[in-house]
């Protein structure tokens, strides 16, 4: 799972900063509340993921012992292939994106602040609802 977040996560510019770790948590401590039958064939998805690299045109080696660019390439053909393979590089993608975009330190490189936003928006309304605005009947 490690190598797929390595290999699935924005890395360029903006989004070069070193969350893998926190992803890579964030996203297996999700597993428990997928359904029966994706946390039963997640793990299937990551041996096949792993061990088909030679069988898809991965070349000689296991996914997890391949650079990024020939990890991407190899990711794309799976996603290309469609099926069952296209559908389950798919979730992992989202979930592996879903995990990123969440991490703090990228929240912070977008320069999104969602707790000031918060507070500007509650101040707002408190201002509303002390004015009497929105309280006619």
């Amino acid at each position: 799972m490690r190598a797929a977040v390595a290999a699935l996560r924005p890395r360029d510019g903006l989004f070069a900063v070193d969350v893998d770790d926190a992803v890579l948590k964030a996203a297996m401590s999700f597993i428990p509340y997928m359904p029966l039958i994706l946390r039963l064939g997640f793990p299937l998805g990551l041996l096949a993921l792993e061990f088909a690299a030679p069988l898809l045109g991965g070349g000689p080696r296991r996914f997890t012992s391949m650079d990024g660019e020939r990890a991407e390439a190899y990711l794309r053909r799976w996603e290309r292939a469609g099926g069952l393979r296209g559908t389950m590089l798919n979730g992992m993608r989202s979930l592996v994106l879903i995990c990123f975009y969440q991490q703090p330190r990228v929240l912070a490189a977008m320069e999104v602040d969602w707790q000031g936003r918060a507070d500007r928006l509650t101040a707002a309304r408190a201002r509303l609802a002390a004015s009497g605005a929105g309280t006619e009947a």
